[in-house]
């Protein structure tokens, strides 16, 4: 069954395959400190990051899959907080896509995503405008080879379709259409295919497919794991799927450490 982590190469199950993976990956880490912790951002040249974190005292207590890659969606932040069960290091955004010039507060739907380096952001003043690189993580996704054929195969239906470019936050949502007492970092997303290819990433040892989705709002950066999807869907092809959101703040990236830095943990 297809999870964030297989969703980027790294076709793990148990928390022991985890923990051997966090270790030989420690030593070639970006050390990233902030008072709250520190994180541990391993990346593969695939573009798939995982973030390691570790509390004041060294213990290593959660990790964040990531995919670093083409997205650009302008987002008004309005708020930021926790899931019920995140650590310390974890934490997600609230925020508005496409907002007004002046106004961050509203635009054209609302969304939640979380953030693999959210500690980062305790103080950052909201309400604010960023642009952020938004990886959507694929539950279910469907494809059809062009908008022509998403329209079709969905002319004959009783209920409308979604716009081929659409975007929902289902996360935002109970099942009977209430505001959810608990806001996910959860969507449904429709768009055009930019650009599509199979990549392996070298530390995980998997392969995974990774998407540049043309929606509304912006474009997004969609992974999913083989058993989802058979090949690279072509050029001007339609998908559509359920989604976990993770986003990271573009103006707000984490230079490179040199070598020293790394073997202090600075």
């Amino acid at each position: 069954m297809p999870s964030h982590l297989s969703s980027i190469g790294v076709p793990i199950t148990s928390s022991e395959a985890l923990q051997t993976l966090a270790s030989r990956l420690l030593p070639g880490a970006e050390v990233v400190g902030t008072p709250a912790g520190r994180y541990f951002r391993c990346r593969s040249a695939s573009g798939a990051e995982l973030w390691l974190q570790a509390d004041r005292k060294k213990r290593l207590m959660g990790a964040n899959p990531h995919f670093a890659g083409a997205s650009r969606v302008r987002l008004g932040l309005t708020e930021r907080f926790h899931h019920p069960d995140d650590t310390e290091l974890d934490g997600a955004f609230h925020a508005w896509a496409e907002p007004p010039e002046g106004d961050p507060t509203t635009g054209t739907y609302p969304l939640v995503f979380d953030v693999p380096d959210a500690a980062r952001f305790r103080t950052l003043a909201l309400p604010r405008v960023e642009e952020v690189q938004l990886a959507a993580f694929a539950h279910e996704l469907s494809v059809w080879p062009s908008a022509a054929a998403y329209e079709e195969a969905h002319a004959e239906r009783d209920s409308p379709a979604l716009s081929v470019r659409s975007f929902v936050p289902s996360g935002l949502f109970s099942a009977q259409g209430e505001p959810a007492a608990d806001r996910e970092a959860q969507a449904i997303l429709t768009g055009v295919v930019q650009h599509a290819e199979r990549l392996d990433n070298e530390h995980g040892g998997g392969a995974f497919y990774w998407l540049l989705v043309d929606s509304l709002g912006g474009s997004f950066d969609v992974v999913c794991d083989p058993e989802l999807l058979a090949q690279p869907p072509p050029e001007g092809a339609v998908v559509q799927g359920a989604f976990w959101l993770s986003g990271r703040l573009v103006e707000h990236d984490v230079p490179r450490r040199g070598l020293v830095d790394r073997l202090f943990h600075r």
